[in-house]
């Protein structure tokens, strides 16, 4: 059931108003979002019922410490492995392919496996967050805005709101109407730029470049393509959510406008950055130990975090490869030899202006391998990107002009959340601002239901 579908807007409606009826909000929650999954199919039902049984007999009945810990990482791992990357590891499939396994793929695996791992983890070092009851500690799994693709939330920011419910407690208006703000914007980043932007990056990826400006234009766009529906589906999430009385953690804020790799995953994904950070890569030793072991470690990580995404060596070779940028980044930056000019001119907007330039043209690099059916076709793109013929249509120059112009609506979009969040409470509570929020997302959901767009983080 996609977000930017009438069939959701109709199961929202009805389950905010059941919620808001209900005696026990939570547990009408649950309910919703247990219906919500079973539209998915049996086996995904079955599936995320049997991890949660086993969860919840671990946190009641097995004692703290690291051998619960370790009994969680091989369930939930190899729950995974088994599902995910079976046809990857014994190779029945042609493993460079990613499509293979999307139609098979259990709706939100990725996503619901990494919340587990962190929660078994946390209530290790924080006793409070031991939930015994089995409704609120499965509605912290399946709560269906966020169920899908995200984010991925910690148990210290969810659940005490899950409590909170189960106790009948409700929230503010402000909330509500944030919320509806937040699910118009989403849909609007999904219908209006991502889905148009889609065709496009399709054509060219599809046909191949010809060109060194259509190989260049093809990335740049999927490079919006991919933010505008992936922060989309993440407003929508988030949106949802306010209006059921949940608040969620921000998972984007305007990455493309950082100026150095670990700037950009401090604002990309940010909810599976943090836990790559928090789960990964700090446990195994971080930036301790000689500089050689840290990049190791860095390639290490990334290589887990694009095999994460999907069953496929160009998703791993696309992590390996941002480990790479970010290892040369800290030598450079943290060298006291090398560059120390550079390290002391960082901050002159002269020399950032030209660092976020061409780290934003490694960002669009880099996003090939994201979008190439398989790492052979990525590097025959690149190839074009930096060696192909150099020649220039008026239609070529006229498009890539239009793609440079999406990061004037990226920075519009951070002054553009900015005021939402700034918004007061008396301008919100009238009826002529909430009819035309819910009559444009209405509008935004009709509009292209002639066709189905999936969005492209559904499939991880």
């Amino acid at each position: 059931m996609y977000f930017n579908t009438l069939a959701y807007f109709g199961f929202f409606v009805l389950t905010l108003l059941f919620v808001a009826s209900s005696r026990k909000p939570g547990t009408a929650l649950l309910l919703a979002s247990a219906g919500f999954y079973v539209v998915a199919g049996w086996f995904d039902t079955a599936l995320i019922c049997t991890i949660v049984a086993a969860n919840w007999i671990l946190i009641r009945y097995v004692p703290n410490g690291r051998m619960r810990i370790a009994i969680a990482v091989i369930i939930n791992v190899g729950i995974l492995v088994a599902v995910k990357y079976r046809v990857f590891l014994t190779g029945d499939v042609s493993a460079d392919h990613p499509t293979y396994i999307d139609n098979v793929l259990p709706l939100g695996i990725s996503f619901y496996t990494f919340q587990l791992l962190a929660y078994q983890i946390d209530f290790t070092r924080d006793e409070t967050l031991r939930e015994r009851r089995l409704g609120p500690f499965t509605l912290f799994i399946i709560f269906f805005p966020q169920l899908i693709a995200g984010p991925i939330v910690r148990a210290r920011q969810l659940l005490p709101q899950i409590r909170r419910l189960y106790d009948g407690k409700r929230r503010t208006l402000r909330l509500y109407s944030y919320g509806l703000a937040l699910c118009t914007l989403g849909l609007c980043k999904k219908v209006i730029l991502a889905d148009s932007l889609a065709p496009l990056v399709d054509d060219i990826f599809f046909f191949g470049p010809a060109t060194m400006a259509q190989a260049w234009t093809g990335a740049w766009l999927f490079a919006f393509q991919i933010y505008f529906d992936f922060s989309g589906y993440s407003d929508i999430a988030i949106g949802s959510a306010y209006l059921l009385g949940i608040r969620l953690p921000q998972n984007f804020r305007t990455p493309y406008l950082s100026v150095s790799p670990r700037e950009f995953w401090q604002r990309w994904h940010i909810t599976l950055s943090t836990w790559i950070r928090d789960y990964l890569y700090i446990p195994l030793g971080g930036a301790k130990g000689i500089r050689i072991r840290q990049v190791l470690l860095l390639l290490l990580v990334m290589g887990i975090a694009g095999l994460w995404h999907g069953a496929n060596t160009s998703f791993i070779i696309w992590g390996i490869l941002w480990g790479c940028y970010i290892g040369l980044h800290r030598l450079v930056v943290t060298t006291k030899t090398l560059f120390p000019t550079i390290r002391k001119m960082r901050t002159n907007v002269l020399v950032r202006v030209p660092l976020w330039g061409i780290h934003l043209l490694i960002i669009v690099s880099l996003w090939v391998f994201f979008r190439a059916d398989s790492s052979a076709d990525a590097w025959r793109y690149l190839g074009v990107m930096f060696h192909g013929p150099v020649k220039f249509s008026e239609h070529a120059i006229i498009t890539f002009l239009g793609s440079i112009c999406l990061i004037g609506l990226h920075v519009l979009e951070a002054r553009g959340l900015s005021y939402i969040s700034r918004f007061r409470i008396r301008r919100w509570n009238r009826p002529f601002v909430w009819g035309f929020l819910v009559g444009f997302c209405l509008w935004l959901i009709i509009l292209p239901s002639y066709t189905e767009n999936p969005f492209v983080y559904f499939r991880f």
